[in-house]
């Protein structure tokens, strides 16, 4: 029977040895690379940690390595928690686990070898732990098992727990039931003795004969049969050598326990006795027929064997030297297949492209292939499909994971199957990137040069010892109708016989000078450098030289001439009355009164302002103003003596400096001359202009000690005597500076007061004269500084007028006195309308009608309880703008009043076009209307028009009984004046309300 074992493994082992040489003639997935084999670190003796080195030992870790040698596999041992172990393995961290227990659900997440190991499990229990007899009995039961181990599934597959609770390892697992945790775990029978002896744990024992044998195989990521059949063929050597036996008796001395039961015995021989007739009697009959063929057979089985080996070894040796050659050259490799997909790639190319080795891998060719290159790559493709290359190289550009370019230099060669198809390619790639960088910027460089002098205006040439040129190019040729091919071969003498002094200048190149000239030549202007040419000797042999075409750098030099002389002329000249600016007037009076100083003489201005020459210009249009302005540039230079200085200090002033002044009382003569020669009339095509000047007269040294203080007290004298109305002339004196600076003070203050809401408003009652019923109040602006004094308005709005100033002021002014009639309007008070006088700045502003819409809105006052208080002069500047300005109030029902009615000149057919709804009688007439009849005559038929035009009339300025009773006679209306009230504070005007 034991001989007929033997035979039995014999053959068993010829055929596992036919089948290894079969599956070792397949190509294996892993070649060339460190497989990592994961097992669990505290499952001794399958497999551990030694305590004292670290090294990963026990039967299932010499099993690997035994396996990983025969199979010819490069791997390493990973020794870990076991729970982590089977992640990493799910990861792609691990390759293969070294010994998983097979059961029908892991078969769904890995693929297993045939078993190698046969374990078996035993229940570990605490000595005083409940008895049990059966598994069924740990029903219910407090226990702990390894995490992930297979105790787990075996426990819930039996339904004897639905969820056991599970340890981070085994050794923590025996702590806790030892502890009194828990009543049970499940381990391995060895490993658990192993541990229990080990960590000294005296109050543990195995409680029942070992439950349950798990097969233990070698385990893979689904999907990887290429690896677990090289380890599986690797295990069938390792059996079939004896070295499984070897390693058995080593770590386990063949004393596993078994358990097998009774009736399983009996089964088993009586199984094993059938066997054992049937196979005796096969034997008998085949045995000694196919010995000897077995023999034979076995024989040549062992040669082959060892011829396969030494082919696998030279196949590893030359696998190893190709990726030697693969990792460590200089340039980037790869093999791909016929798809371009990736197989090999070496750290080179992935350091090149910017990759990782895992993301080239998951790549092909084409999409790394810049679009411009991707029609070439697929063109030799069709090629080698085609049948028509094996190898080629060529000059592609690849796209780095950042989207750069990289140009390199690609050499590819093919491998085919047995069918003479393409099966794989080896690709090496050099980066020529910084060649093609080079190349290019070479031929930018060159590309410039070759534009810039075809383009540029020059000449580039070279002649040699005798003159004659070898080399003539650029556009400069053109402009001397010109060609290259006309110049070359001909002498300098030829070509330029009328350029002097052609002669030295070729002198003194060929005797090693370096120089430029200019020359005119058939009528341009040239630049010419002449450098001497060396050869690699130093010996000079020509010149070279470039050409430049300056004729318009030469021209526009000329230009910069006349214009810089035309500039200097502007920078001390009028260019309207060619008359001296202030500029070389400052320059002229500063010179007078330093020759002033030296002989004693007195220096004088006369400080000139055109009177109303702004309505001359607005008129009569700004040509035709300028043309006045020189008119009276002429005039004024008929009283200058050539000694003395006319100039136009700006806009329409003039400033003449009259020097060596012996008597100042000869000079009220002298302007008397020039008034009266400004005053005559002056025609301007059909037009007559009076022109008159205000003039202002200081004198050095007693009005000043410098040119600028001279001209400012002449200036402040113009304008006291500009105060003082038309052609008039004042002398500077001291009080003048101070009555300009209170001005200048008080403009200041005025300012500040706008800002700092010093301005109140005062309200004067208009009166119904026959009933004595208020029907209206006129706001007036009052200016309190902070101390308590009121301005007086005759100071400050004239002022306000001057500057500009009237216009934010009147805005105040209309947006107060709106609030102030809400304000009373909503405490209950006789609603009436208030009168806000408009100014003739502000009635010339283009965005009124927009300033009193957005008031009334802002305040919410009705439009019909304002009224606006107009000068007849300012409607009656632009008839037709100011008609149209009172029609957009009309519309927003804004009544509006003549103020001052009578003073200026209204026209009565334009004044009934005028949508008004007052007239306002100037006091100047209410004054002496009992008096004067002049006055009375102007009042009353002041009054009869109103009434004509169904106007209402207001008197100004009622101060006696006398004139109300007059104009009450004449039928006036209402009125208002100091006889009922004088303006007063918005609190003292509510009684009347």
């Amino acid at each position: 029977m034991l001989r007929g074992h033997s035979i039995i493994r014999l053959l068993t082992g010829v055929f596992l040895l036919l089948f290894l040489f079969c599956s070792q003639a397949c190509p294996h997935s892993g070649e060339g690379r460190t497989v990592i084999v994961g097992g669990p670190s505290n499952f001794p003796p399958y497999s551990y940690l030694d305590p004292t080195s670290g090294k990963p030992m026990g039967f299932h870790v010499d099993l690997a390595r035994a396996v990983a040698e025969a199979a010819g596999i490069s791997i390493e041992i990973h020794l870990g928690p076991w729970s982590h172990i089977r992640q990493e393995l799910l990861d792609g961290e691990v390759d293969v686990i070294q010994a998983m227990a097979y059961t029908p659900e892991r078969d769904a997440l890995y693929d297993f070898s045939p078993h190698h190991t046969i374990v078996n499990y035993a229940v570990f229990a605490r000595k005083d732990s409940p008895t049990i007899h059966s598994l069924e009995d740990l029903s219910g039961k407090r226990i702990i098992v390894n995490k992930g181990d297979v105790s787990h599934d075996y426990l819930v597959n039996k339904g004897i727990a639905i969820a056991p609770d599970t340890a981070e390892n085994q050794v923590e697992a025996l702590r806790l039931v030892s502890g009194g945790r828990y009543d049970f775990t499940l381990a391995s029978q060895l490993s658990g003795l192993y541990w229990v002896k080990k960590l000294g744990l005296s109050n543990i024992t195995t409680v029942a004969e070992p439950f349950g044998e798990q097969r233990f195989c070698f385990a893979v990521k689904e999907g990887n049969e290429a690896l677990l059949s090289r380890f599986s063929e690797g295990l069938a050597i390792v059996k079939s050598s004896g070295r499984y036996r070897v390693l058995y008796d080593k770590w386990l001395s063949g004393s596993e326990p078994r358990k097998i039961s009774v009736d399983s015995l009996v089964l088993y021989g009586i199984l094993l006795l059938a066997l054992a007739v049937i196979i005796a009697s096969l034997i008998t009959l085949w045995f000694w027929t196919l010995r000897k063929q077995v023999r034979m057979r076995t024989s040549e089985l062992r040669q082959e064997i060892a011829e396969h080996q030494s082919t696998e070894r030279a196949l590893r040796e030359s696998e190893e030297r190709f990726r030697l050659i693969f990792d460590t050259t200089g340039a980037g490799m790869n093999t791909f297949n016929v798809h371009g997909r990736f197989i090999q790639v070496n750290p080179r190319l992935c350091s090149m492209l910017g990759y990782s080795e895992q993301e080239l891998l998951q790549k092909t060719v084409e999409e790394i292939t810049a679009p411009e290159d991707l029609e070439l790559t697929r063109s030799f493709y069709r090629e080698v499909f085609a049948g028509d290359l094996k190898s080629f190289d060529y000059e592609k550009r690849f796209l780095r994971k950042t989207g750069e370019v990289v140009w390199a230099h690609v050499t590819v060669a093919w491998t085919f199957d047995a069918e003479g198809k393409p099966a794989t390619a080896v690709a090496m790639v050099q980066d020529i990137t910084d060649r093609k960088l080079a190349e290019e910027l070479l031929r930018q460089s060159e590309e410039r040069f070759r534009t810039a002098v075809s383009n540029a205006p020059i000449i580039l040439w070279a002649v040699d010892r005798n003159g004659q040129f070898t080399l003539a190019e650029g556009k400069g040729l053109a402009s001397l109708g010109m060609k290259p091919e006309q110049v070359v071969g001909k002498t300098v003498q030829d070509i330029f016989a009328d350029v002097h002094p052609l002669e030295t200048y070729l002198e003194k190149a060929l005797s090693g000078e370096a120089f430029s000239s200019k020359n005119e030549i058939q009528g341009r202007a040239y630049e010419i450098l002449w450098s001497p040419k060396r050869d690699n000797g130093g010996e000079i042999v020509g010149i070279i030289g470039v050409s430049t075409d300056i004729t318009e750098r030469h021209l526009a030099e000329k230009r910069l001439r006349e214009n810089q002389e035309r500039l200097n002329y502007l920078s001390y000249y009028d260019p309207l009355t060619q008359l001296p600016n202030r500029l070389l007037l400052h320059d002229r009076l500063q010179h007078a009164m330093e020759k002033s100083r030296r002989s004693g003489k007195q220096v004088v201005l006369l400080f000139l302002d055109i009177d109303r020459f702004k309505t001359v210009n607005d008129s009569m249009g700004h040509a035709l103003g300028d043309r006045v302005l020189c008119e009276v540039a002429i005039r004024l230079a008929e009283h200058v003596r050539h000694s003395d200085t006319l100039s136009r200090f700006g806009g329409d002033e003039f400033v003449i400096l009259l020097e060596e002044i012996n008597d100042l009382h000869d000079i009220s003569a002298i302007v008397q001359k020039i008034q009266f020669s400004l005053a005559q009339n002056l025609q301007i095509e059909d037009l007559n202009v009076y022109p008159t000047a205000s003039i202002g007269i200081s004198h050095y040294p007693g009005n000043g000690e410098d040119g600028g203080s001279l001209l400012k007290a002449a200036e402040i004298a113009m304008y006291r005597a500009k105060e003082l109305g038309s052609n008039h002339y004042q002398f500077y004196t001291q009080d003048m500076d101070t009555h300009a600076r209170e001005k200048l003070v008080l403009e200041a203050d005025l300012r500040a007061a706008l800002e700092q809401n010093e301005l109140i408003l005062h309200y004067q009652p208009q009166i119904e004269l026959s009933t004595g019923a208020l029907v209206g109040t006129e706001a007036l602006v009052r200016w309190q500084r902070p101390q308590g004094q009121m301005v007086s308005p005759g100071d400050f709005i004239p002022l306000a007028e001057e500057t500009g100033m009237i216009v934010p002021l009147g805005e105040w002014v209309l947006r107060e006195a709106c609030r102030q009639n809400k304000a009373w309007q909503q405490k209950g008070l006789t609603a009436v309308p208030v009168s806000v006088n408009i100014s003739a700045l502000q009635f010339r502003q283009r965005d009124l009608v927009e300033l009193v819409s957005r008031v009334l809105r802002e305040t919410g006052l009705d439009a019909r309880f304002l009224r606006l208080e107009i000068t007849e002069s300012m409607i009656m500047g632009d008839v037709n703008a100011s008609i149209a300005i009172l029609q957009e109030l009309d519309r927003m029902g804004i009544l509006c009043a003549i103020d001052d009615f009578g003073t200026g000149y209204s026209s009565l057919s334009y004044l009934k076009k005028f949508p008004i709804s007052a007239l306002k009688i100037d006091k100047s007439f209410v004054r002496d209307v009992t008096s004067d009849t002049n006055d009375a005559s102007i009042a009353i038929s002041i009054i009869a028009l109103a009434r004509s035009m169904k106007l209402s009339v207001v008197a100004e300025g009622i101060e006696t009984e006398e004139q109300l009773a007059f104009l009450r006679e004449n039928g006036c209306e209402n009125g208002q004046g100091y006889l009922f009230s004088r303006p007063v504070p918005p609190q003292d005007i509510e009684p009347h309300l």
